[in-house]
């Protein structure tokens, strides 16, 4: 059985106001490009297909039009996806039916009962001559499983005469969360509670990696478009095949960004006068989202983002944001506080904490005035 393991689409997903439709659909050609000359059995989305859990009508379109695409370049195979934590679980099950009509397999809550979770969990993989090929696994993500032993549970439903791969959304003990800003609210997972499956299609984790203790049949396939500057790796989709109970073969297959995001300096950080030359020193001819590396001894000059973009606009890129270093300041501490701490904060020391912890400075006079003169408006506004 040969399978094709995707995740963590994030279909809509916005960096820094920017919209990047053009990526997301510049991903799913290829990904119909390599369904189409693959052939796989199955193709397994495990998690996250959307960034929000109300995604916009044009996102709806985009997913909807590139889930029949996949469909028609390979009909034979059969395709499951599953919610993540960003999905809304209800909305994903509230077309479940419709879905089946073209022989895609939507889960979007777990079963709570075990007469529904053979129904609702166990998918069987056939060929076209309806010979049974191994079967999927189908977890979506959920804050709290039925019982510690639901894995084995579902595992004794299937049949084990073919290969068996789990799919789920979920944290991995072990898992290598590098790049990750925040891995939600999910429980870790050990290896030993996925044991016996043949192989286990993981998503959530945006770094391709197999597991540590999982017999190299445990693995995150990754994001195939990155989120995040700080996710410096290769984003691609697997490719798995599955002979039996043999160790599954895998291959990842690169998918290229249309626009990549891009750190100056890429290393260690630099005084702000020195990165800007940088960026403007710059040669990649890609149209690329960046990232200003800063090292702020000094406040940074109060047009510092304004002439970074301008910079960056003359090279065709897309100017998202600067990560401030300060030798003299830690940054989680500046914006580690209760929320006891943050109601005895005045609005002017908000913004004088988020200036001095994004950008390196002080408020200046003048936007000190300008917050103190939009508050007595809000404040002349509420009594009136």
């Amino acid at each position: 059985m040969k399978i094709l393991h995707t995740s963590d689409w994030h279909l809509g997903h916005v960096l820094y106001h920017y919209d990047r439709e053009e990526e997301q659909t510049a991903f799913l050609l290829q990904l119909e490009q390599i369904v189409r000359q693959e052939q796989p059995d199955a193709l397994l989305v495990s998690g996250d297909v959307f960034h929000t859990p109300a995604p916009s009508a044009a996102t709806v379109k985009t997913y909807v039009s590139a889930m029949l695409a996949l469909r028609s370049a390979c009909p034979t195979m059969a395709i499951v996806m599953i919610a993540g934590n960003h999905d809304s679980a209800s909305r994903i099950d509230c077309d479940r039916e419709l879905w089946r009509v073209a022989g895609i397999t939507v889960v979007g809550t777990v079963a709570r009962g075990a007469d529904d979770a053979a129904a609702r969990h166990i998918i069987p993989v056939h060929d076209a001559g309806r010979q049974l090929l191994g079967t999927i696994v189908a977890v979506p993500h959920c804050y709290r499983l039925p019982a510690d032993t639901f894995f084995a549970d579902l595992l004794a439903m299937a049949d084990r005469s073919r290969p068996v791969v789990l799919m789920a959304h979920l944290t991995m003990t072990g898992s290598d969360i590098t790049g990750h800003d925040n891995i939600g609210m999910l429980d870790s997972v050990p290896p030993a509670r996925v044991a016996g499956y043949d192989y286990v299609a993981l998503g959530h984790i945006h770094r391709p990696q197999f597991i540590a203790g999982g017999d190299r049949r445990v693995r995150y396939c990754g994001t195939p478009v990155a989120v995040s500057f700080d996710e410096q790796c290769e984003h691609s989709v697997s490719l798995v095949t599955l002979n039996g109970h043999d160790a599954p073969q895998v291959r990842t297959i690169a998918i290229g960004n249309v626009r990549p995001l891009l750190t100056i300096p890429a290393s260690e950080p630099l005084p702000f006068s020195q990165a800007l030359q940088q960026l403007e020193a710059s040669t990649d001819r890609r149209p690329c989202y960046i990232r200003l590396n800063v090292l702020a001894d000094d406040p940074l000059p109060v047009d510092a983002h304004a002439r970074a973009a301008r910079v960056a606009q003359a090279h065709g890129y897309r100017f998202c944001t600067m990560r401030v270093t300060s030798p003299q300041r830690d940054e989680r501490e500046q914006f580690a506080l209760s929320a006891l701490q943050l109601q005895a904060l005045s609005p002017v020391d908000v913004a004088q904490r988020y200036v001095s912890g994004r950008l390196g400075r002080d408020l200046t006079e003048r936007e000190r005035q300008m917050l103190h003169f939009v508050l007595k408006q809000i404040d002349e506004e509420d009594h009136a």
